[in-house]
C-alpha cells in the first residue's frame, strides 16, 4: 500500500492486489498470473475506489516517483505470466 498527501491531509491509497494461481492454492508460494492496482480515496467514512486497472502479470512492487519536478507518476513493476516483465506508469 501507498498512500499519498495533499494540502488537506489525506489524498490517496493505492493497492496492488495479485491474483494466485490455482484459485488461491499458490497464494503461499508466490505464483501469481496477474493483478490488479487499485485507487482508493477517503470520503471521510469509507475508502472509495477511484480507479482500477487490471495489470499484465503480478506486481512485486510499486512506488511514487517525481519524474519532473512538481509531477508525480505511480511506477509499478509488473512481472508477466509469460515471463516478461515491464514498468507501468500511472498518473494519479
Amino acid at each position: 500500500m501507498l498512500a499519498t498527501y495533499g494540502e488537506k491531509g489525506f489524498a490517496n491509497l493505492y493497492i496492488v492486489r495479485n491474483l494466485a494461481m490455482l484459485g488461491g492454492l499458490a497464494n503461499p508460494f508466490g505464483l501469481f498470473n496477474g493483478g490488479e492496482i487499485h485507487a482508493k480515496t477517503w470520503t471521510g467514512v469509507a475508502f472509495e475506489t477511484a480507479w482500477k486497472a487490471e495489470l499484465g502479470g503480478s506486481s512485486p512492487g510499486f512506488a511514487l516517483v517525481e519524474a519532473e519536478p512538481g509531477r508525480k507518476e505511480l511506477v509499478v513493476a509488473v512481472a508477466g505470466s509469460t515471463g516478461k516483465s515491464a514498468v507501468w506508469t500511472f498518473d494519479p
